[in-house]
């Protein structure tokens, strides 16, 4: 390490030995340690996570401390790859406010299948900031719990293991904004890519790419939820699963490639399901039950099986309940617009981009479809 008032072999004698909001620079190297940070610093590598790394010895029992226990608001840790928590998490924020987590490799070992190691840990912690971190090989690469507000952007996060999340945000959590992430989800056992769950409120998601697991975004008890243009893709048996969750808007994004269903709700409220690219789907790319008061409109709906749009709930709408203004062929029309069938072969003869009769499919009419594209 060198900083400007010392020269010490470990980052806990330099923690021991620091100042409130003084800055520790750690040098190249391998430190088998686990470090208590117990007032306000920055800790940050000389030179990257793949020169610095802090990576405890093997210990025999099967919890033992986090690699990082932050007992201290306003920590900054930065630059570091941290490995080795064995069945505990790599760095833990818990109880502790205004941190940030950031430029970071987290690579934990797991050995127990009970363990709930987490890359960072976020227990009642407020106003925290994970950021461009690379995290793989957790049980929970992000994982946030009774906190409020926070930001998790820009990070890298997959795992092979079983009954894993990549980011988890649940508890009465709120105001969180998760952004410009990528989770990959490498098996489909009881994985998830995204979970936010029981009691979730004002969740911004947004420009993230979401792949793999068995759901591969789950919303339980979840609302005021904003979904925008994130990629929600490949394998599993839904690509976005909600139960329960209200006030939820899913707009401009592209979900695809699921086993059997794209977008799945059940006991549903006020959502507002537009303008996504819902392919590729085994079974229904859209299916809705007993989920009422919805508007679900302009978007593409193209299955694999003949059933692309499933709905069972009343009221709502597949189409849009007054005439808007929309763009076709470079054309500005106002009139009721539905959804687009891939399987739809009505008429267009006005030209305006809307089918002049209904979508119909195992008995239901679909209005206002867009004309074949």
């Amino acid at each position: 390490m060198e900083p400007e008032w010392g020269d010490f072999l470990t980052i806990q004698d330099a923690v021991d030995y620091a100042y409130d909001n003084d800055v520790i620079v750690v040098r190249d190297g391998t430190y088998r340690e686990k470090v208590v940070v117990d007032r306000p610093m920055t800790i940050i590598s000389a030179n990257g996570p793949d020169n610095t790394i802090v990576s405890p010895e093997p210990y025999a029992k099967t919890k033992v401390p986090p690699v990082f226990t932050v007992t201290s608001d306003h920590v900054t840790i930065s630059g570091l790859g941290i490995e080795n928590a064995y069945d505990y998490h790599g760095i833990d924020l818990s109880g502790y406010n205004y941190c940030v987590v950031e430029n970071n490799i987290i690579n934990n070992t797991i050995r127990a299948s009970s363990c709930k190691a987490s890359g960072v840990a976020m227990e009642s912690s407020n106003y925290t900031v994970v950021k461009n971190n690379t995290i793989y090989s957790q049980r929970y690469g992000i994982m946030v719990s009774t906190a409020s507000p926070g930001i998790i952007e820009c990070n890298t996060i997959s795992s092979d293991v079983k009954y894993s999340i990549g980011a988890v945000i649940s508890s009465n959590s709120d105001n969180f904004t998760i952004n410009g992430n990528t989770i990959d989800m490498v098996t489909t056992s009881k994985v998830y890519a995204l979970m936010l769950n029981t009691e979730v409120n004002d969740i911004h998601v947004e420009g993230n790419t979401f792949s793999g697991g068995i759901d591969t975004v789950y919303l339980y008890k979840a609302q005021n939820v904003t979904f925008l243009k994130n990629q929600i893709i490949g394998g599993g048996n839904y690509k976005l699963h909600m139960k329960k969750s209200n006030n939820v808007t899913v707009l401009d994004n592209e979900i695809s490639g699921a086993e059997r269903y794209g977008l799945y709700t059940t006991n549903c409220y006020n959502l507002d399901v537009q303008k996504n690219n819902i392919t590729g789907t085994g079974r229904s790319a859209l299916y809705l039950t007993y989920s009422s008061y919805n508007i679900v409109m302009n978007n593409l709906i193209d299955s694999q099986s003949s059933n692309g749009l499933f709905y069972k709930a009343t009221p709502g709408s597949l189409n849009s309940t007054s005439p808007v203004s929309y763009t076709y062929m470079n054309e500005t029309f106002t009139g009721f617009i539905g959804n687009y069938y891939s399987t739809y072969t009505g008429l267009d003869i006005d030209g305006d981009g809307v089918g002049d009769t209904p979508y119909i499919e195992d008995d239901m009419q679909y209005y206002h479809p867009s004309s074949p594209r």
